[in-house]
């Protein structure tokens, strides 16, 4: 029982001893790398063994090696200043010689000044702890040689050092009685992480496990010093899949690559003023994301930066804004319409690919191109107006829209690129502008079959190879301008056609509701056409009932057979299926009433 008491006596005093030494410690003045100043005295110890006589850096003597072997170590005068670089000059008159590209040598030293090197003092960003010392000639950094603890030399590049403790050190200044502490640089104040940066009085948001509703406040204080929040590292609050909101606060000019990406709970975001762009796949993944206001002034979206945005119902683009990244608004399936700003020229590569319920878009002038798969899979959209001024279309551009029924193409358009309208099965019919001169076999894919093509081009266009799908087949009606007949039945593939017609085709037929005719009566039945000088040679004539009337084709006479109704009925057939239908009633002839003598006399 009475060793057990010992023991515990021996542990208590164990234990003060060590918590009075953490306490003078962690009591101890500390300071930034910046408060470095010619005229300081400093001790060096490799990272880690910070109080170790026998670890600080020293040299014995002209010519002698940098070592940590000498007594309590050398104590090393800064000659300089922060902006140019240090000499370090111990108590023996010696300075630290500049060594080269030598990896297998020990740093020498000197009593010579002009054979010495400069040296400076920086935090170690890769490991966020200690300080790095580089010579200013080609800023090599410290290093351990070989993995030994006592000799050091220059051996690695500033931005390739190994992960050797022995790059980075711990540093006290003597006469100032305090160490550059190791949490200096990278702070948590307030449960947010910091990067400070002492000499232009900012900060940087560090990348942690952030979580709820999250304010970054405009200014941060450490030690006695402000410092503006201006920056956030990339990646910064990726993956913060419990992160629900953020507000930002003003100075901060753009979010970096892949910030929030994958912060699947966010709903809410507060961007300050300012901001003029956000970076590639800034929100990407964030699928809980139902709106975002952009302030006026961002210039720019990067790649994939709202992809994958799967609740994002609605966002408006400032004006200025002039460039959005490939695949921007990609799988934004909750999208249903979007209103692009003046300044944008051209659609990049998958802009609004597979935003499946977005049903209207409205482009700005001076749009000249879309770029591959700008709209590919978009399936709620059932038409599409390009304005003028555009030159071409992407390869995929449109392909799976399976809910396209018409676009118009406007004049000027050069190229259609290939697969571009594929697999949109509900296109009934497509009028490519005079302008047209090359487009591919599969541009269409399989959505042109049964399908009514008009063409203005007086020249046929080329079509390119690029699959095995045809581009044109006989299940096709093609409507070619006025003398290119022969042309075009002799210019593949559009010989594959399987009706041909000059001029325009018929846009939409025009019939009266309903007509009354009289038994044995003839009359011509009036009707109309759009375009007025369309082609009616397609236009087919059908009645419900030919036992109540006729129609001539030829004339265009109806003839009143007998008395009843018959549905009469007008179809393009050219496979776009216009049509229209009127009611014909056909009633019995009138026999008019004879008057009779009340009495009738007989003659005898």
């Amino acid at each position: 029982m009475k060793r057990h008491l010992q023991f515990y006596q021996w542990l208590l005093c164990l234990l003060l001893t060590m918590g009075s030494h953490l306490s003078a410690f962690s009591q101890e003045k500390t300071f930034f790398v910046e408060d470095l100043q010619g005229g300081d005295v400093i001790k060096i110890y490799p990272y880690g063994h910070y109080n170790e006589a026998s670890m600080a850096l020293s040299c014995d003597g002209e010519w002698m090696g940098l070592t940590s072997e000498a007594g309590k170590g050398s104590e090393w005068t800064l000659i300089g200043d922060r902006h140019s670089g240090y000499y370090l000059k111990n108590e023996l008159g010696c300075y630290w010689a500049y060594q080269g590209n030598i990896i297998n040598s020990t740093l020498f030293c000197t009593k010579d000044i002009g054979s010495a090197v400069m040296v400076g003092f920086s935090w170690d960003r890769k490991k966020n702890r200690g300080v790095l010392i580089s010579n200013k000639k080609d800023h090599r950094v410290l290093e351990n040689l070989e993995g030994k603890n006592k000799i050091y030399n220059w051996t690695s590049s500033f931005d390739t050092y190994d992960s050797d403790t022995n790059s980075t050190f711990e540093v006290y200044c003597v006469n100032k009685g305090g160490i550059i502490d190791a949490t200096t640089y990278g702070v948590v104040i307030d449960g947010i992480k910091y990067w400070l940066h002492v000499e232009g009085k900012t900060a940087s948001v560090l990348a942690g496990n952030y979580e709820g509703d999250v304010v970054i406040p405009q200014v941060v204080s450490c030690k006695g010093r402000e410092f503006q929040v201006k920056y956030l590292d990339s990646e910064c609050f990726k993956e913060c899949t419990r992160l629900t909101s953020i507000t930002l606060p003003e100075g901060i000019t753009e979010l970096p690559r892949s910030c929030f990406e994958n912060c699947s709970s966010l709903t809410s975001v507060t961007l300050p003023k300012g901001i003029t762009s956000l970076e590639e796949s800034c929100f990407r993944g964030c699928s809980s994301l139902t709106s975002i206001t952009l302030p006026e002034g961002i210039t720019s979206l990067g790649e994939y930066c709202f992809s994958g945005c799967s609740s994002l119902t609605s966002i408006t683009l400032p004006e200025g804004i002039t460039s959005l990244g490939k695949y921007c608004f990609s799988g934004c399936n909750s999208l249903t319409s979007i209103t692009l700003p003046e300044g944008i020229t051209s659609l990049g590569r998958g802009w609004f690919s597979d935003c499946s319920s977005l049903t209207c878009i409205t482009f700005p002038k001076g749009i000249t191109s879309l770029d591959d798969a700008c709209f590919a899979g978009c399936s709620s959209l059932t038409s599409i107006t390009l304005p003028k001024g555009i030159t071409s279309l992407g390869s995929y551009c449109f392909s799976r829209c399976s809910s396209l029924l018409s676009i118009t193409l406007p004049e000027g358009i050069t190229s259609l690129g290939k697969s571009c309208f594929g697999h949109c099965t509900r296109l009934t019919s497509i009028n490519f502008p005079s302008s047209l001169k090359t487009l591919y076999y599969d541009t269409f894919g399989d959505a042109m079959q049964k399908k009514r093509i008009t063409i203005n081009a007086i020249t046929p266009p080329e079509a390119l190879y690029s699959s095995d799908d045809a581009l044109i087949d006989s299940k096709c009606t093609l409507y070619v301008p006025k003398g290119t007949l022969a042309t075009y039945k002799n210019t593949y593939p559009w010989y594959r056609a399987g009706a041909f017609y000059e001029g325009k085709p018929i846009d939409s037929i025009s019939l009266p509701s309903d007509v009354s005719f009289v038994k044995t009566e003839k009359k011509k039945f009036i009707y109309s056409v759009l375009p007025i000088d369309a082609n009616q040679e397609c236009l087919k004539w059908n009645c419900s009932n030919p036992n109540i009337v006729s129609f001539d084709k030829e004339t265009g006479v109806v003839t009143a057979l007998k008395a009843g109704d018959a549905t009469l009925t007008a179809t393009v057939d050219d496979g776009s299926g216009i049509s229209a239908s009127t009611i014909v009633h056909v009633t019995p002839i009138k026999v008019s009433n004879i008057d009779m003598p009340r009495e009738i006399t007989l003659l005898r």
